[in-house]
């Protein structure tokens, strides 16, 4: 179970932060539906698959990266810069997984998920540390 810190003790500034991830959550999905759209198109077109997860997942990872930065101007606490860093990490480690060779990119993936436990338990530890959960 992961402990819960808002990112900022000021409410404004935690709607503020709120906005900004929809928006680039709703940028995402227009990417999405434009990249399956040209996906789709490029399929009936060729008969051949693009490389529309790769694509997507590069995105993604680009994405975690400038909501890391964005929390960044909301909140400084370690546990919260810890946490949202991993989880970056932790894309970049999928992304990798979806061009490795086969074998290798299930062993990625497994340690993608087992890292970002290690991260959820890291970060439960200091909030219970903390005495804030």
């Amino acid at each position: 179970m992961l402990c819960h810190h808002p990112i900022s003790p000021d409410e404004k500034d935690a709607a503020g932060f709120i906005r900004a991830k929809k928006t680039i959550a709703l940028l995402l999905l227009m990417f999405f539906l434009a990249l399956e759209g040209y996906s789709f198109l490029t399929w009936l077109r060729t008969g051949q698959s693009g490389n529309f997860f790769v694509t997507f997942y590069t995105a993604l990872v680009f994405s975690d990266i400038l909501l890391v930065l964005l929390s960044l101007r909301y909140g400084i606490r370690f546990p919260v810069v810890f946490r949202n860093s991993g989880y970056a990490l932790a894309t970049v480690f999928l992304r990798v997984a979806l061009t490795a060779p086969p074998y290798v990119n299930a062993l990625i993936g497994i340690c993608a998920g087992l890292y970002v436990l290690v991260i959820n338990v890291a970060y439960n530890g200091y909030a219970a540390l903390d005495r804030q959960c």
